[in-house]
């Protein structure tokens, strides 16, 4: 998905967290937040912080156009279904 900085958040890990956070019932970034952390020690990786700032800013960081690729990947997939 092209190149970044090697940022704590990177713009895939960002983008699959608002997905979740969208559809989740708790749409909160604390939310977003303790579930990558959940996630992160069930993997038994480091735990990020679970304060929200750095995920809120990577959220604004996100490419356009990679989320208008998912969309018009996703409507592909939905298509071949039908």
């Amino acid at each position: 998905m092209g190149h970044h900085r090697n940022r704590q958040y990177s713009p895939t890990m960002t983008l699959s967290m608002f997905v979740h956070q969208v559809l989740s019932e708790d749409s909160s970034c604390q939310n977003a937040a303790n579930n990558l952390n959940v996630g992160r020690i069930k993997a038994g990786t480091e735990k990020f912080s679970s304060h929200t700032r750095a995920y809120c800013m990577a959220r604004q960081r996100l490419p356009l156009q990679m989320i208008a690729d998912l969309v018009k990947e996703s409507g592909k997939q939905l298509t071949k279904m039908a």
